[in-house]
């Protein structure tokens, strides 16, 4: 089972993140970014989440909006990832293209918006096939 932990794992790798002692991204926007991927993904794509419901306790997949207190964090972590394996790389995208969205000073907006763009283009090309 993949959890959101294992796939901001993965974002950091993308961001090229990964030195725990000094990471640039905190876990608190990573965990904003999932939470953001999560419900992005219910607007664009409403049927990966048919049969989830707010009774499963994680809110149909997702949970609550940041801020976090520090105790959630490792919580948020080991929520499992709410899609199929197939989208899980559109949500590294996401991920990886919203921190860098937000955090200009190491990366040009132009990476991050080709990082959203293909969140976007999977998950539509998924539906596709």
């Amino acid at each position: 089972m993949t959890t959101w932990g294992d796939l901001i794992d993965q974002a950091r790798f993308l961001l090229q993140d990964t030195v725990e002692s000094r990471y640039r991204y905190s876990d608190e926007n990573l965990l904003a970014a999932c939470h953001l991927a999560c419900l992005t993904t219910k607007a664009v794509r409403p049927d990966l989440f048919f049969g989830r419901s707010l009774a499963e306790g994680n809110a149909g997949g997702c949970f609550p909006a940041p801020p976090y207190e520090d105790s959630q964090y490792a919580t948020y972590r080991d929520y499992p990832a709410p899609v199929a394996e197939i989208y899980h790389q559109p949500f590294i995208f996401f991920i990886a293209g919203y921190v860098e969205i937000i955090n200009e000073e190491y990366t040009g907006a132009d990476r991050a918006g080709a990082l959203l763009a293909s969140f976007r283009r999977q998950l539509l090309q998924a539906n596709m096939t």
